[in-house]
């Protein structure tokens, strides 16, 4: 069994491993990162300088899921905070790292929009292999998974299995 580890990649950058061993815990720790690390999109901006917290859900929906898809390599599953994420987002990223920053997004907000990660499945038996972000509009929760270029804000999911992780 792996251990946790910290350390620093040579450019400075610190980082923080542990094995993720259950879907609960994967989604504890996405929870604690964004509550932990999501004033990282006010101070990371846009190419014209605008922090990305202050970017319209649209705008910032579009520009995270522009960010290319690249899977994990089994068997390890990496988790990320903003910063990280929007630093490396040229070598692509995958469910949990791209929902984590939509996630931020909604927490940076001022009031914050409430949000919430669902683990689901499209698979016939129902294992969970997909993790997307619902954001709490207009009085109702709302799918916004930007996960692949071709999603859109609202979506409605068709899955054979979906459950709320808890914090």
């Amino acid at each position: 069994m792996r251990r946790r580890t910290t350390g620093e990649i040579p450019d400075g950058t610190e980082y923080h491993e542990e094995p993720l061993s259950s879907k609960d815990q994967t989604g504890r720790r996405m929870y604690a990162i964004v509550d932990q690390f999501y004033g990282d999109l006010r101070t990371a901006t846009t190419d014209a300088g605008t922090p990305m917290s202050r970017l319209s859900m649209p705008a910032f929906f579009n520009f995270v899921k522009d960010i290319p898809y690249r899977r994990d390599e089994k068997p390890v599953e990496v988790l990320a905070r903003p910063a990280h994420i929007l630093k490396f987002a040229r070598l692509g990223m995958d469910c949990k790292k791209k929902n984590s920053l939509m996630a931020a997004w909604c927490r940076a907000q001022n009031p914050p929009v409430p949000y919430r990660f669902i683990a689901s499945s499209s698979r016939d038996d129902k294992r969970v292999h997909h993790v997307f972000c619902q954001a709490m509009i207009d009085g109702k929760w709302t799918t916004m998974d930007p996960t692949y270029a071709w999603y859109k804000p609202g979506e409605v999911k068709e899955v054979t299995h979906a459950e709320v992780l808890s914090e």
